[in-house]
């Protein structure tokens, strides 16, 4: 005779099949399995367990990929610093020529838009012994020796461009300070902007710790009024690293009917680098000048008033300051 074996769902005994279990007393027939866990439900879930592991192999290449990362931008950052850094050699000793600041217009050195800027002028020239001497044609100064200042007239949009492409500095509704990377040539802005002009005035000026810079662009008017632009640029710091400049000015211009156009004081301090150039937007009014200024304003910046583009808002005037 057949006899159904079966086994208990509790402690496993086999027996012939019966209510109740021989080795534990159980009631076969009305036991019920408590349900599984949580976490056994989770380990019988196949579907589950593939999504685990994509998540934790996506973590992994992730964090792999940042730790790379982040090493090769702090390589990078390293080979910037020394590419940056000053060079150490021995100094060439120069006795810097005494420079007298004059407040007459007709010293300043005027620079045509066929011209280069201050700063290419002379560039290429060396001293008699450069030949013997490999120091004097790459000089080793750590400190800047000169201030090199530009008047300009560029496009509105170039001006806006230079800006979003440096750091900006300060900015009012009247006027903008911002620095940008050193620019080796002035007139390869030509190249960015037909309406770029280098204005007549600028000049280069040794650099002397509170010793000012001085630009008299003015004329002496029938009441002894003095009639025009006034900017004096001072260094008050001077680092390898940094160069600190204050800056004072004063403008004062009249339009037909001697009726005031500009009367107004001006100051600013700013700091930047050596290897940068300070720019700085804004100065002048558009509005038309007394015609009998005109000439008498033609060898300086304010040259800029007979300007179309400068008086209907395309251009504005800027001045760019660089220290070598």
């Amino acid at each position: 005779m057949y006899v159904m074996i079966h086994e208990c769902p509790k402690c496993g005994f086999v027996q012939p099949k019966d209510r109740y279990c021989a080795n534990c007393g159980l009631d076969i027939d009305s036991y019920k399995p408590a349900p599984d866990s949580l976490f056994v439900k989770l380990s019988k879930n196949t579907g589950l367990q593939i999504a685990l592991v994509i998540v934790l192999v996506s973590s992994l290449g992730i964090f792999i990929f940042l730790s790379q990362k982040n090493e090769l931008e702090t390589h990078q950052n390293q080979a910037l610093q020394t590419l940056d850094a000053p060079n150490t050699g021995k100094p060439v000793k120069k006795i810097p020529a005494k420079v007298i600041v004059s407040k007459n217009p007709v010293t300043n050195i005027p620079s045509p838009p066929e011209e280069d800027g201050l700063a290419d002028k002379n560039s290429n020239v060396l001293p008699q012994d450069a030949e013997a001497s490999p120091l004097a044609i790459k000089p080793t100064e750590r400190l800047s020796k000169e201030l090199i200042i530009n008047f300009v007239e560029a496009s509105t949009a170039l001006l806006q461009q230079l800006a979003n492409e440096g750091q900006i500095l300060n900015e009012t509704a009247q006027r903008r300070a911002f620095i940008h990377k050193r620019f080796e040539s002035l007139n390869k802005l030509k190249d960015r902007d037909l309406d770029f002009k280098i204005l007549p005035g600028g000049r280069k000026q040794a650099i002397q710790v509170n010793s000012p810079a001085s630009f008299d662009f003015s004329h002496a008017a029938v009441n002894n009024e003095d009639i025009g632009f006034n900017i004096e640029f001072t260094a008050t710091s001077n680092t390898e690293s940094t160069i600190e400049l204050n800056l004072v000015g004063l403008l004062n211009l009249k339009g037909e009917g001697n009726s005031s156009v500009a009367n107004q004081e001006f100051t600013g301090n700013y700091v930047f680098s050596p290897n940068s150039t300070l720019v700085l937007v804004g100065f002048l009014p558009r509005q038309p000048i007394r015609e009998e200024d005109h000439s008498t304003f033609s060898n300086t910046p304010l040259v800029i008033f007979e300007s179309l583009q400068f008086l209907s808002g395309q251009t504005d005037f800027a001045v760019f300051v660089d220290a070598r």
